[in-house]
């Protein structure tokens, strides 16, 4: 015999939504949600509730009466204000899931905050565009309570990785993640800019860099970035130079490139300042790297 499972949402925006239409149709499902106007919120808002079966609360107590997993969908900047709202109406039945956006640092003091008062905390965090994926998102989850969570959603189609360690653990996978995309996405653009400004040069600008992407593993491009960088970095700084000066002649703003060419500087006078070569073992690059970015009396 199937559990009936009922699942509240603080928020009713496009995490809920899209969660809510994948899950829709399983009849041993109820879904609730809360959103802070109660349901003095838009027809329109009204109307996509009825639609995708989603019961709208009057407030938070009420959405804890009526919910066994509670997920935070609301904003990182509100995340916390919303978590402290709903404190007081949670048993230490319900599992609640943060799934904002918000600092590891913030998760781990909500996680303190839930264990002191003998509440379960879930660090989650979304991996993949949700309008396409619906409830089948990959979501990583972390804290005491992740296995137990995990066990009552993957029943449900629900793509849940549990990931060791305390709340805060997850989120920090997809902050430090996103330092590498957003400022890769960043550097594409400006690079696509550049090379399109250089007109007859595009093309080969373009295979080339597909050609150098394509034919290197990422553990081996890794290691050439990470041993290349400290040992070329002052010849780089000067190839920066050039690169600043094109492409200002071509009237862009090289925002990224004059970041990279200050860093480059620094790398080159740490370098220089540490007067030894390294075996560029990774525990030895680390230490190097921390130090260009000022952290040598930091564990």
């Amino acid at each position: 015999m199937v559990t009936e499972l009922k699942i509240g949402f603080i928020g009713f925006g496009e995490v809920a939504r899209s969660i809510s239409e994948g899950l829709g149709g399983q009849g041993h499902i109820k879904i609730f949600a809360y959103h802070y106007k109660g349901r003095n919120v838009s027809q329109a808002m009204l109307q996509t509730a009825d639609k995708l079966g989603v019961m709208l609360m009057e407030s938070e107590e009420q959405l804890a009466n009526e919910s066994d997993v509670i997920f935070n969908v609301t904003r990182a900047d509100v995340a916390v204000d919303s978590a402290q709202k709903m404190l007081p109406f949670l048993t230490d039945a319900h599992l609640y899931i943060d799934l904002n956006s918000a600092s590891p640092i913030i998760m781990q003091e909500m996680g303190e905050l839930f264990n002191k008062k003998g509440k379960s905390f879930i660090d989650g965090v979304l991996m993949a565009p949700l309008p396409q994926t619906k409830h089948e998102v990959p979501i990583l989850v972390s804290g005491k309570s992740a296995i137990k969570v995990a066990d009552v959603l993957r029943p449900l189609g629900m793509n849940i990785e549990v990931i060791k360690g305390s709340p805060g653990t997850a989120s920090s996978i997809k902050m430090i993640r996103s330092l590498f995309m957003k400022g890769f996405a960043a550097l594409i653009i400006e690079t696509f800019v550049a090379a399109k400004l250089s007109k007859d040069s595009y093309e080969n600008v373009m295979e080339s860099l597909k050609e150098t992407l394509n034919t290197m593993s990422f553990d081996r491009l890794l290691d050439r970035f990470l041993t290349g960088t400290q040992q070329h970095a002052q010849r780089r700084v000067i190839e920066m130079e050039e690169a600043i000066s094109y492409v200002s002649q071509l009237g862009m703003e090289p925002v990224m490139t004059k970041t990279t060419k200050e860093l480059l500087q620094l790398i080159s006078e740490k370098k220089k300042s540490a007067n030894k070569d390294l075996n560029n073992t990774k525990d030895e690059l680390f230490l190097f790297y921390k130090q260009v970015f000022h952290m040598e009396d930091n564990p």
